[in-house]
């Protein structure tokens, strides 16, 4: 028994430790898999609340039932904003579902994703081929498993969007660190003059977002346009963060018509992001308005 299970009358549970505040519980069918990788602890869990959840260092990342409401709030309002949507880097997104809604959009002529964590990324091809359904295979995916600073400092290109799916920045954790203001300028510095750069930002329910604020406040020194999002996560049992940035364009100037007009190749495929939740994710509460 790992230290994120408990038993509770014959019962196993996965264990969301929410430092001091208590701690969330996942009733599981089985622990499907288990490894120390080289940079994290890996579990995948079968669940009875949400299918497959997957866990790394103790942190959810993406359940079966609703990981479709992270991906598509991710990825999806900033392709439908880009002028130059053509060329997209994705940062961390093991799971594939990320380079998956990227690649929806047929404007999009190459995707590159980079992962530190291999392992990561072929447990998720074999364990959840539902995440990235074939995206790994589409001819315009590049996977590369590397360090994401390593890459952006070598990298030539030019990307029109950079979506940025990294883990939690905790100690001992591959992202210990990373995501500061030195990084958003290296990566701005990879970005066309009018891209657009999008980022999960951690957890947005009040008591909880204080990184999600700090993530706002930095972006803010880097980028003209910054706008704050959120959803509700079922499988997180809270209000997750996210984070659109540009020095060009602003979600907020999109009409619910105009962006269902450019989802409609693809709007069939989405369970979730439409025009009308566009602007119900990006009508912040009034403590967000305060520093908006």
């Amino acid at each position: 028994m790992n230290r994120f299970e408990i038993t509770l009358e014959g019962n196993t549970y996965y264990v969301e430790w929410m430092g001091d505040k208590g701690a969330h519980l996942h009733h599981t069918r089985k622990n499907l898999y288990e490894a120390q990788t080289t940079f994290q602890h890996l579990n995948l869990y079968e669940t009875f609340g949400f299918g497959k959840l997957l866990v790394l260092d103790g942190e959810p990342q993406s359940s079966e039932f609703d990981e479709d409401i992270y991906h598509e709030a991710l990825v999806h309002p900033a392709l439908v904003l880009s002028r130059n949507p053509e060329s997209v880097l994705i940062l961390g997104g093991g799971e594939g579902a990320t380079l998956r809604e990227v690649l929806r959009h047929l404007t999009v002529k190459k995707a590159t994703m980079v992962d530190i964590d291999g392992e990561v990324v072929s447990v998720c091809k074999k364990e959840l081929p539902g995440h990235s359904k074939g995206a790994f295979d589409d001819p315009r995916a590049t996977v590369i498993i590397d360090d994401a600073i390593k890459f952006l400092k070598e990298t030539t290109e030019r990307f029109g969007c950079v979506i940025s799916d990294l883990t939690e920045p905790d100690p001992e954790t591959p992202s210990q660190g990373l995501l500061n203001e030195e990084l958003f300028r290296l990566i701005k510095s990879k970005m066309k003059a009018d891209g657009v750069f999008a980022m999960q930002a951690s957890h947005a329910t009040r008591g909880k977002n204080a990184r999600h604020l700090q993530y706002i406040s930095i972006l803010k020194k880097v980028w003209k346009i910054v706008r704050p999002y959120r959803v509700f996560i079922p499988s997180f049992y809270s209000e997750w963060g996210f984070v659109l940035a540009s020095d060009a364009l602003d979600p907020l100037t999109l009409s619910a018509e105009e962006i269902d007009k450019k989802l409609a190749p693809i709007a069939s495929a989405l369970r979730y992001y439409d025009g009308r939740i566009h602007h119900a994710i990006f009508t912040p509460p009034k403590e967000l308005r305060k520093i908006d």
